[in-house]
């Protein structure tokens, strides 16, 4: 412990040395722990290099100052000679040295991946969001959480609750799942997450205020209306705040004529107007089954979007029971 030396080379080719001890002049002094460094490429190609254990990247360069590019093909300057991925045998090739190779087993069946983690997410305080899970080969998992956080994994679904207590405005903290699959192979699932050092109180929404005052106006739909009368009659908000209701009947639309409807909810958008910021437009769908997209409906072969320029606008579908039932659905795939 403590006296290995590595010969290293510097810039004009001679030996230097690195010593593993508590003082730079001692090399008999006792050894320290020390990280490895953590290597990643960028999404130009470039070698970071971490020095902390993950925490922060700079990049690697020659002694110019140039950035290192990660394989040869990028570069005449990469730390290897080549990197190639066999998709057949799934084996990641790296040569460096001239003669030097290691050879590496991708395994792409064995994973875990949270849907809404591309970014960071903010945590008000004593907040608990659900996240979809899509995993494979997942045997067993272990969670490492900072203290304060709640967090459990079960089936496809992750629960995160965040702490009841922090005074560092925009604290940013790392989950780690640590996960087995069914031959004992090992990965390790880090994301950050941020707290606020304020909980969400429903009191500070305007939208929210102006619904439970009752002010002239609120926008917002007593939804304790839900089913109201099955869905054929508007409940009394939709014309004591203004809404508008749009039949797609009226439009056009006719119901289980196995035809495309599209037309109608267009006629409809084109009477609504674009870009307003509050329409208090209701499209309603009576009984039946509706067709937004067909084959017809394509012009040159390519699907077109229905696009939605303005706010305040919400469908209503009837539904009476499992049999009598409305369905607004697309008979055709749509094609970009």
């Amino acid at each position: 412990g403590g006296t290995t030396y590595m010969p290293l080379k510097d810039a004009n080719g001679n030996k230097i040395y690195a010593i593993p001890t508590s003082k730079p002049t001692d090399p008999n002094g006792p050894s320290n722990p020390i990280q490895s460094p953590k290597l990643k490429v960028d999404a130009e190609g470039y070698w970071l290099v971490s020095y902390d254990n993950g925490k922060t990247y700079q990049y690697l360069t020659n002694n110019d100052g140039s950035k290192i590019e990660a394989i040869e093909s990028a570069g005449k300057n990469s730390i290897f000679d080549k990197v190639e991925y066999d998709t057949t045998s799934k084996k990641l090739t790296i040569i460096y040295g001239s003669d030097k190779t290691i050879e590496l087993q991708v395994i792409d069946t064995f994973y875990l991946k949270i849907k809404g983690m591309e970014n960071t997410p903010i945590f008000p305080l004593n907040e608990t969001r659900l996240y979809e899970v899509e995993q494979q080969d997942v045997t067993g998992a272990v969670i490492k959480a900072p203290q304060g956080w709640n967090v459990v994994l079960k089936d496809n679904e992750l629960s995160i609750t965040s702490p009841k207590a922090n005074d560092i405005e925009n604290k940013e903290e790392t989950i780690n799942i640590i996960i087995t699959s069914s031959k004992n192979y090992i990965r390790i699932i880090s994301f950050k997450v941020r707290l606020l050092t304020t909980g969400y109180d429903a009191n500070t929404c305007d939208v929210w205020n102006k619904f439970n005052l009752g002010q002239a106006d609120n926008v917002l739909l007593d939804f304790s209306y839900a089913g109201y009368k099955h869905g054929e009659v508007a409940p009394p908000d939709v014309w004591s705040l203004g809404y508008t209701v749009y039949n797609v009947k009226d439009y056009g639309a006719i119901p289980n004529d196995g035809k495309s409807d599209r037309e109608a909810l267009t006629k409809i958008l084109a009477k609504i107007g674009s870009k307003v910021d509050n329409a208090k437009a209701i499209i309603y769908f009576p009984k039946g089954e509706y067709i937004l997209h067909t084959a017809a409906d394509d012009v040159d072969g390519k699907s077109q979007t229905i696009q939605l320029l303005m706010g305040g606008v919400r469908a209503s579908v009837r539904r009476q029971s499992t049999v009598q039932r409305t369905k607004a659905m697309l008979s055709e795939r749509v094609l970009n």
